[in-house]
């Protein structure tokens, strides 16, 4: 079991790795890296905080929407 922790966790930190250098320093699987980024910029060291900035609302919407919404949906 633990080769597979080793595998999953090598997995997570790749296609974090691949999304931020893609999205233009844009963290996708971790919010805390986007607040340090969001930190950095409020210091003057770091750039483009826009997306940052958009992703932490979009994750403070959808767990207000997670929490409000009744589930199940039924269609």
């Amino acid at each position: 079991m633990k080769s597979a922790d080793s595998v999953l966790a090598a997995i997570a930190g790749y296609v974090d790795t691949l999304s931020f250098v893609a999205l233009f320093g844009l963290f996708t699987a971790h919010v805390t890296g986007n607040f340090v980024l969001i930190g950095a910029e409020a210091t003057g060291f770091g750039q483009g905080v826009f997306m940052k900035v958009v992703a932490y609302v979009a994750i403070l919407v959808g767990s207000w929407f997670e929490r409000s919404v009744p589930f199940p949906i039924r269609v």
